[in-house]
């Protein structure tokens, strides 16, 4: 499979990316698993800069949607759900690789209801 620069990514892309990448996780380099380092490295980076301009009081604008990321998640498992997710909704496979990655986390990790928001 040939490799296609990041910025220029389709979710079909990655997808297949990723399926070669599940098929032999030992195997590097790996162009899925490399940009889903990149994608959540550059994901967290937004999130803490996001967060240190609340706490100085800047109005922000909508961050998109709500994830709430699990304690643990592997490259091989995000590359399987990413799989799933392009697999289940093929509108995305013609969209940016990072919006298939986006909309992976949203479905299978989205921030609770408030009422649904343990009590302190």
């Amino acid at each position: 499979m040939a490799e296609t620069a990041p910025e220029n990514m389709t979710g079909r892309d990655l997808v297949g990316q990723c399926e070669t990448y599940l098929a032999n996780e030992a195997a590097r380099p790996s162009p899925c698993r490399d940009f889903l380092i990149a994608h959540m490295t550059a994901f967290k980076t937004s999130q803490d800069e996001r967060l240190a301009a609340a706490l100085q009081g800047a109005e922000l604008p909508d961050a998109g949607p709500c994830i709430r990321m699990p304690d643990f998640l592997s490259w091989s498992e995000l590359a399987r759900l990413t799989v799933e997710r392009g697999n289940a909704n093929t509108g995305l496979l013609d969209a940016p690789a990072s919006a298939l990655v986006l909309e992976t986390l949203a479905m299978t990790y989205p921030c609770p209801e408030p009422s649904d928001a343990p009590s302190p």
